[in-house]
């Protein structure tokens, strides 16, 4: 009898699905092209005339920039320099080090680089944290590409300019 009950369960669950798989096709409705399916209007499948979004990134010198305010709570910060020259960050070089490693952000008016981004004796890059442009991105002036309604929220002011994850990062676990 129970396994008769599973049964009936199952072919209720594959009808189910199958129903509701067909009923935009039953609606009237028409399937998605590839063309129609991202932003770009133009088929997901050729890269040969994609253009990149048109915006002017910030190109002020390193030190002298104005920060812009982060997107979110602990986003990561954006930078404020043009990053245009720089040579390819690797797991053994990383021009960025150079003037926001703790101990010299001061002296070149930088921001240091977190704890959270630092090996666990605070001397060099962590191992997973070497590439801060896989994160970090120049500001830039670009629109969005949909309209939002999304709204920044911040537990306090200092947050809009800092982060508090290393001290938050494990919150809601323990």
């Amino acid at each position: 009898m129970k396994q008769k009950k599973i049964w009936r369960f199952i072919t209720l669950t594959v009808v189910l699905v199958i129903t509701l798989a067909a009923l935009p096709v039953w609606a009237g409705q028409k399937s998605i092209s590839e063309d129609d399916m991202g932003f770009r209007k133009q088929t997901l499948f050729d890269e040969t005339s994609v253009s990149g979004i048109k915006s002017t990134t910030s190109s002020p010198p390193a030190g002298k920039s104005k920060k812009y305010e982060r997107s979110f709570e602990n986003s990561p910060a954006l930078i404020p320099h043009s990053t245009d020259g720089l040579e390819v960050i690797t797991d053994g070089k990383n021009e960025c080090m150079g003037c926001h490693m703790p101990e010299s952000a001061k002296d070149f008016n930088a921001t240091a680089i977190p704890k959270t981004h630092l090996a666990t004796d605070g001397s060099k890059i962590s191992g997973t944290s070497y590439n801060c442009l896989q994160c970090h991105v120049t500001q830039s002036d670009a629109k969005p590409l949909i309209g939002n309604k999304f709204s920044q929220s911040f537990r306090n002011k200092k947050l809009r300019h800092s982060s508090n994850l290393s001290e938050t990062g494990k919150e809601g676990i323990e």
